[in-house]
């Protein structure tokens, strides 16, 4: 059978993109090659989604290409995607600005798409792994599986990225766009834990704090967040580090140097924060300095921190030479870190890098190289902040695609 449009990839782009279209009378087949469609919307959020932010703009989002960002988003702010949901069913639920749905569940995202897809007799084939994508003499596009073949008029790779291949992300989409001639940056791990050179890790592994981490690369700033780290047995993870590991992960592909400073008293200047410090340690001069410092850091990072300044932990306050308690004061708000890699595509929520921007049409998202072709979701170069923007940015790029594909038919 010959559809209006073929959709490569059943997750939250493409299941968009079959919507769209066929609210606009095309005849559509999603070809998926998992089991089931929608699978990797079940670990967003913690398995709760956060599908979308009321702070949503270019800002949020990474490129090398970003032009191409503003003009998305113009035409799917955070309202618009909010509306789509809720005519599905979906009702928001904000948590400082962060969209759920008011069910707690990503199922529920995952089944809403799918209820909507099968109610406008959209066709879902699973387990079609697509293996070679051509576009015809005649126009129309033809994909393969093996011996199994679909045909249509038009086409979007939907595919994803190649991160966290275990719900179906395995990069397949970027050797189907190049069959069609686009070209894409190499994708690496983005929202991703970082590795760290060193041989104390398990002493504070399991110790979640405030605090601040600043990466570096070739010795320059490229980017700071503030929350909770967690500090583990490999290096450090949590939102802050996701935030600024897309940096680390290009500067690591080419072969520049990685550090990261974490400051666990942020919000002071460090000359007062010594004084401050040095003042409340004072007071507390008849203990031993890691039980002084029971009160203001945990027991774990305490045992790390006096073990790199050279201070025992009986030692009392006052009897400590001066250069020491300068240094320990010191690492509490730059503690630097060899980053030595990643956690890898398994670990990463999503990738940095894919299809380049500037070969599409971002009021369309139809290639500029190929009449018919669209593409979408995370299989383009652009990476969002953790808070629901990576879905955003699927939901939208889906849903301005399957409607041109549509219209246009």
């Amino acid at each position: 059978m010959k559809y209006d449009l073929i959709v490569i990839g059943g997750g939250a782009s493409g299941m968009c993109s079959a919507i769209a279209a066929a609210r606009r009378g095309a005849s559509v087949c999603i070809l998926e090659q998992g089991k089931l469609p929608g699978r990797k919307l079940l670990a967003t959020g913690n398995g709760k989604c956060n599908y979308t932010n009321e702070l949503m703009d270019a800002s949020y989002f990474r490129s090398d290409d970003p032009a191409g960002i503003g003009a998305v988003l113009e035409q799917y702010p955070a309202p618009a995607i909010v509306a789509f949901f809720e005519e599905l069913g979906i009702r928001p639920m904000s948590r400082n600005g962060y969209l759920y749905p008011a069910s707690g569940q990503a199922s529920s995202v995952r089944k809403a798409l799918e209820m909507e897809c099968r109610y406008l007799k959209v066709a879902i084939r699973t387990e079609f792994r697509a293996e070679k994508a051509e576009k015809l003499p005649n126009g129309d596009f033809q994909v393969w599986s093996g011996d199994a073949c679909c045909r249509g008029r038009k086409l979007v790779l939907s595919c994803g990225s190649c991160a966290a291949p275990k719900t179906g992300s395995d990069g397949s989409g970027y050797s189907l766009a190049a069959q069609l001639g686009h070209s894409f940056i190499p994708p690496v791990p983005a929202l991703v834990q970082l590795e760290c050179a060193g041989k104390f890790f398990r002493n504070w592994s399991g110790v979640r704090v405030q605090g601040k981490v600043t990466l570096f690369t070739g010795g320059k700033a490229a980017g700071s967040d503030q929350g909770e780290l967690q500090l583990t047995e490999y290096g450090i993870s949590g939102i802050p580090v996701f935030q600024v590991s897309r940096y680390a992960s290009k500067a690591l592909a080419g072969h520049i140097p990685v550090a990261v400073g974490l400051n666990f008293f942020p919000e002071q200047n460090p000359r007062k924060f010594s004084e401050e410090m040095s003042r409340f340690l004072e007071k507390q001069s008849y203990k031993g300095i890691s039980d002084a410092l029971g009160g203001a850091l945990p027991e774990k990072l305490t045992a790390v921190l006096l073990g790199r300044a050279g201070i025992k932990p009986d030692w009392i306050w006052p009897s400590i030479p001066v250069s020491r308690q300068r240094m320990l004061l010191g690492l509490m708000q730059r503690f630097n870190l060899e980053v030595s890699g990643t956690k890898g595509f398994d670990s990463a929520q999503v990738c940095a890098g894919g299809v380049r921007l500037r070969e599409i049409c971002a009021n369309t998202m139809e290639s500029l190289l190929v009449p018919g072709l669209y593409l979408t979701g995370e299989l383009l170069d652009a990476d969002g902040l953790c808070g629901g923007y990576n879905l955003h940015w699927a939901w939208a790029t889906g849903l301005i695609a399957g409607k041109h594909a549509g219209e246009n038919l």
